[in-house]
């Protein structure tokens, strides 16, 4: 079986629309930079992610075919030359528990050459499995060109007022989140999908004011001597 380079992930991805079993899917996929990795096509063999909860998930592109027993003996083959283990469905380094199966790879080494359990396989056929119990996951592969850098979305605002501001933002305009910016703090996020524009409006005392706002844009809120309120300015 061939053996392929992957690389590691240089910054943060947002995939969106992810398939899971049961016709289910995931509606954004956050992976951290370092924690995926891909082969010279972008088709990315592993990934570790966080979940809602802060448990870390370990997932390895395999054919959907593969029984549990035939995936997890191919996971332990791909662990041993790492120096890891596989022992009551965790993954140990000697007597060290390894959550995050991408950092570790990217800490001791930067580079990981995998089997090449895909050669020559349409890419329908292929998921990924978690590498803790074997199981289908993900019901469809990825590549890396499908995610959108996070650093293409992210949106930041600084309050330059001297008071903490409650402002809300939003993807249509309609339904809102309220946050809470302390004074002379800056507050950053994206919307949680790929969109790159969105909406953010701010409460001045003596009513709110909407404004539209686009993704890589830095916006501050200060005093508008013209209108006696806070406003909010582009960089």
């Amino acid at each position: 079986m061939n053996s392929l380079l992957t690389f590691p992930n240089r910054e943060e991805y947002l995939f969106t629309n992810v398939p899971l079993g049961l016709n289910q899917t995931m509606e954004s996929l956050n992976l951290r930079e370092n924690e995926v990795w891909y082969d010279e096509d972008g088709l990315i063999r592993l990934f570790s992610m966080r979940f809602e909860d802060d448990i870390i998930g370990n997932f390895m592109l395999m054919p959907k075919n593969k029984p549990v027993d035939v995936a997890l003996k191919i996971i332990r083959d791909f662990l041993v030359p790492l120096g890891l283990s596989y022992t009551g469905n965790k993954i140990f380094n000697q007597n060290t528990r390894v959550d995050n199966v991408g950092k570790f790879i990217y800490n001791t080494g930067g580079k990981v050459f995998l089997q090449d359990l895909v050669n020559q396989q349409i890419h329908s056929n292929l998921g990924y499995v978690a590498m803790d119990n074997g199981e289908i996951v993900f019901r469809s592969s990825m590549t890396i060109s499908m995610g959108t850098p996070l650093s293409k979305l992210v949106i930041k605002i600084i309050n330059k007022f001297n008071q903490n501001l409650q402002i809300d933002t939003s993807r249509d305009g309609t339904n809102w989140k309220p946050f809470e910016i302390l004074a002379g703090q800056e507050f950053s996020f994206h919307f949680g999908n790929a969109q790159k524009f969105g909406y953010v409006r701010l409460n001045t005392m003596t009513g709110y004011l909407s404004y539209k706002i686009e993704a890589r844009n830095v916006y501050n809120i200060s005093w508008n001597l013209n209108k006696g309120h806070v406003d909010l300015f582009i960089e």
